[in-house]
């Protein structure tokens, strides 16, 4: 295992409300035909994830949707950046 530097982990869960879902459905799944679907159990909790769709047809988000995960996006992945400015980069 490798060494963490990212700050404390997030939950799982927070990756569709930061927009990260939306960005990797709309960029990678989306276009193909399948969706990246997470699976909560009655307590709301995330037991895991599907792939939905047959990959014939597109999906595709509202404007509304896409403008509103979008930014939210755009916002974390710009506080990320601001975090990590002046860290060392990988080599």
């Amino acid at each position: 295992m490798t060494e963490y530097e990212g700050g404390e982990p997030r939950p799982f869960g927070d990756i569709r409300d930061a927009g990260f879902l939306w960005l990797i459905n709309k960029a990678l799944f989306h276009p193909r035909g399948f969706a990246l679907a997470f699976i909560k159990d009655e307590d709301g909790n995330f037991k895991g994830w599907t792939i939905l769709g047959d990959g014939t047809e597109c999906w595709s988000f509202s404007e509304a949707i896409d403008d509103e995960y979008f930014g939210k996006a755009e916002r974390e992945l710009a506080q990320y950046a601001e975090l990590n400015k002046n860290k060392p980069r990988r080599q």
